[in-house]
């Protein structure tokens, strides 16, 4: 009989195989245990009364008119019956003192004493066994931080004879191991020789966390995209609803005519010292109070750069020597318009006397003589 290692003596100083029921923790560990008169009956009496409440919620919700119901409380009334006919001790007294020393000579037998089936990992079973001893000197309650839980082990051949401490669970149970860091119950020196296996074990669990994660991911993508193919279904933005908008806090929102030098009772990143700012009457400010940007200074002339545009330049028209040539040229013309007149009154009667006929100007068009034109 497995039971825990406190009040485990107590079931087994009676002498029997089999322990009572009002035993410290047999309710909670034992598979089988003996009843009294007293405790049976109650045991049937609770499961009448459930069934009869059974019977009036079928009734109620479904119609049914409780046949079988009736017949699973005439089964237990009569099982109930019966206990006239046992023969049962009340309450059994302690077993003879050759039943204790049997008991005793037997080895002890210890297990975790939780009801869930998480139990120490091999690798902290042999750590505690490095800083104690053996299982009889282990301490009745430890307090570790738990690191890791690793889940869906199965209990087999091959897993009793790794962990021998396992060997009172059957075959087939489903059971977890509980990972832990016992840096401050284990001296360091205890724990130093076990080193390379604890970061072993911290390495594996992080990758395996790390893939169960991506795994999480992908699956996620993989169930989001088919969703979108076989429905056609593109998820829209959800609406705000209104106890997720935030509320407005009036007090970020300092006054305008508040005179100049108050500072915000709470400074934040953004609104500078209110008396640092210039007060001068020359200084703008904006509707909103604050400082007006100046604007940018008077900026130089750009020079442009010397693109050929198809235009003349002056430089091109006005050469110094074609220049000078024109000035001659005008000169020239001129002292030949003044000649011109004086000639011409000299001979005007034999003109005039031969018909009196003026003769016209010469126009003179200065041209450059670059040898270029304008487009």
């Amino acid at each position: 009989m497995a039971l825990p290692r406190e009040g485990a003596a107590e079931a087994r100083n009676f002498g029997d195989d089999i322990p009572w029921h009002f035993a410290a923790n047999v309710l909670d560990y034992a598979r089988m245990m003996k009843g009294t008169t007293d405790y049976m009956a109650a045991q049937f009496d609770e499961e009448i009364a459930s069934l009869e409440k059974q019977a009036k919620e079928d009734e109620t919700l479904f119609g049914q008119d409780g046949e079988w119901s009736q017949k699973a409380i005439r089964a237990v009334t009569a099982s109930k019956e019966k206990l006239a006919d046992l023969e049962v001790a009340e309450e059994p007294a302690a077993g003879p003192a050759s039943s204790s020393g049997k008991q005793s000579a037997d080895p002890d037998f210890y297990f975790y004493s939780s009801p869930p089936h998480l139990y120490l990992s091999p690798l902290d079973i042999r750590i505690l066994k490095t800083k104690y001893g053996s299982f009889s000197s282990f301490p009745s309650t430890l307090l570790p931080r738990v690191e890791h839980i690793s889940t869906g082990h199965v209990v087999d051949d091959a897993l009793r004879r790794r962990a021998k401490y396992l060997g009172h669970l059957p075959r087939g149970c489903v059971i977890s191991f509980l990972e832990c860091d016992w840096t401050d119950i284990v001296p360091a020196e205890t724990l130093a020789s076990f080193s390379g296996e604890i970061e072993r074990r911290r390495k594996r669990n992080h990758e395996k966390e790390t893939q169960e994660e991506r795994e999480r991911l992908q699956a996620e993508r993989l169930e989001a995209a088919q969703l979108r193919k076989t429905t056609g279904y593109q998820r829209l933005p959800e609406p705000l609803e209104e106890e997720d908008v935030p509320r407005m806090d009036l007090s970020e929102f300092q006054p305008l005519s508040g005179h100049s030098g108050a500072t915000p009772p709470d400074p934040r990143p953004g609104f500078e010292t209110l008396a640092e700012m210039s007060t001068s009457p020359s200084t703008q400010r904006t509707v909103w109070g604050t400082r007006a940007i100046n604007g940018s200074p008077d900026m130089a002339p750009v020079r442009t750069s010397n693109v050929d545009d198809g235009w003349l330049k002056d430089e091109d028209l006005f050469d110094s020597a074609d220049l000078a040539m024109q000035i001659q040229a005008i000169e020239s013309a001129t002292d030949n318009n003044n000649a011109r007149p004086n000639n011409g009154g000299g001979g005007g009667g034999g003109g005039g006397g031969g018909g009196g006929k003026k003769k016209k100007k010469q126009k003179i068009t200065l041209m450059s003589t670059g040898g270029r034109r304008g487009n």
